[in-house]
């Protein structure tokens, strides 16, 4: 059942002449008003030994019993941190059944351990998704610490240089530290049409300078 208590989905079916187990299926508040009035303040458990002509269920004979062959209908809550969050039912299917006392008791026993499976579920999912939020922040802080460390080198580096020595111990340290093949430190000329390098670091190594055309390039 969705927080706002208007959808309620199936999340697994199970058919004991198949022994299988099965998932799909949704119930809308705007098509079935009386059931999902009953689920909003459901108790007791809901006794529907003629499910196609209970108050409660005679909405849910087209989208729900007709189509699974059920005749009664055995429903009890899921309760989960003080509210509804699902519903157990229990169907005869073909032939109608008279619910008993102790199928209610039982059904409203296997929706509390339903109910703690669920909320196992949840404890879990919030665990990994705080385990992976605190491996996030571990790696960022890491990230964070090597790009001190870097900047930190670089101004080692560079120290009190200036000028052309400054970019070229600045497109060293940058080659090193980035491990990548080429670090280019240029400007734009005069006539806007080319790019003069003042440095260009190659493998660790300082190569001459020169000039490239920025038409045809990216």
């Amino acid at each position: 059942l969705d927080h706002a208590g208007v959808r309620l989905d199936c999340l697994m079916t199970y058919l004991a002449d198949d022994d299988e187990c099965y998932e799909g299926g949704t119930l809308l508040q705007p098509e079935h008003p009386a059931f999902f009035e009953w689920l909003g303040n459901p108790s007791p458990p809901l006794l529907a030994h003629d499910a196609s002509h209970h108050p409660y269920t005679l909405e849910l004979i087209e989208h729900y019993l007709q189509p699974h062959g059920i005749t009664s209908l055995l429903a009890v809550p899921i309760r989960m941190h003080g509210r509804v969050g699902g519903v157990l039912f229990c169907e005869q299917l073909n032939s109608p059944r008279s619910w008993e006392p102790d199928d209610s008791i039982h059904a409203t026993q296997l929706a509390s351990i339903a109910a703690r499976a669920l909320m196992n579920q949840e404890r879990e999912k919030f665990q990994l998704e705080n385990l992976q939020l605190s491996r996030q922040l571990r790696q960022s802080l890491s990230e964070k610490e090597k790009i001190e460390q870097a900047a930190s080198r670089i101004l080692d580096a560079v120290g009190v240089q200036s000028g052309l020595a400054y970019l070229q111990q600045l497109a060293l340290q940058l080659s090193e530290i980035l491990a990548v093949d080429y670090v280019i430190v240029g400007k734009l000329s005069a006539d806007e049409k080319n790019i003069d390098m003042l440095v260009t670091c190659a493998g660790r190594k300082l190569l001459s300078r020169g000039s490239y055309a920025i038409e045809g390039t990216p």
